[in-house]
């Protein structure tokens, strides 16, 4: 079923009739997917009984420390034993740097651009990617003017486990043709900024050995 331009919200307008784009997938990112088409969306519910939750929080109306103060933190949405989830609204670069030694880090920028500056090099960011800071890598965000920007960033205390694009057929055995290499992008890490000066680190650690 071909879709037209009109999305909102996981809802798609199929010759004039308003549907339900459902997709089914075994494995999140990765794996055979099913994508279905529905009048109505089949989890539709009219309680809920014992602890399951259904969660809708609008974004728009929560405003970290970070959003105006450059010493500011992100503000955490969720957290659980295996993961964390926050929201960073940045608009200057952080004076300090910051290594997490507890958790690998995903960083996925809807809003803004911004530079990374880490132990590997400079990586520069912006709308729609995905920055992936194993445990115990110092970075710094900088931004190279004060404006709006919007992150989550993603703690996972498990490891963040990303298949490179152009090895899902060996992982997975999907029997679909291996994706061809003009289509990959690859960040460019660019060279250390050499900068005199002494910088304060802040360590997120847990544990008497950490």
């Amino acid at each position: 079923m071909a879709e037209t331009q009109y999305e909102h919200r996981g809802r798609v307008a199929h010759e004039g009739i308003d549907m339900v784009k459902h997709l089914y997938n075994r494995r999140s990112l990765w794996g055979s997917e099913t994508m279905m088409y529905r009048a109505r969306h089949p989890m539709e519910w009219s309680r809920v009984d014992g602890t399951y939750q259904n969660w809708g929080i609008d974004v728009s109306a929560i405003l970290p420390t970070d959003a105006s103060s450059a010493e500011g933190e992100a503000a955490k949405l969720f957290t659980s034993e295996d993961l964390t989830v926050w929201l960073s609204r940045r608009r200057d670069s952080m004076p300090h740097f910051f290594r997490n030694c507890n958790a690998d880090e995903l960083h996925v920028v809807l809003r803004g651009a911004m530079v990374y500056d880490t132990d590997f090099g400079r990586l520069e960011a912006s709308d729609g990617d995905l920055i992936v800071i194993p445990k115990g890598i110092t970075y710094r965000v900088s931004m190279a003017a004060q404006s709006e920007t919007l992150r989550y960033i993603y703690e996972s205390a498990p490891e963040v486990f990303l298949i490179p694009a152009e090895m899902i057929d060996h992982v997975y055995g999907k029997g679909r043709p291996a994706v061809s290499p003009e289509r990959l992008q690859y960040p460019a890490v660019l060279p250390a900024t050499d900068t005199p000066g002494s910088y304060q680190v802040r360590v997120k650690y847990g544990g008497a050995f950490s």
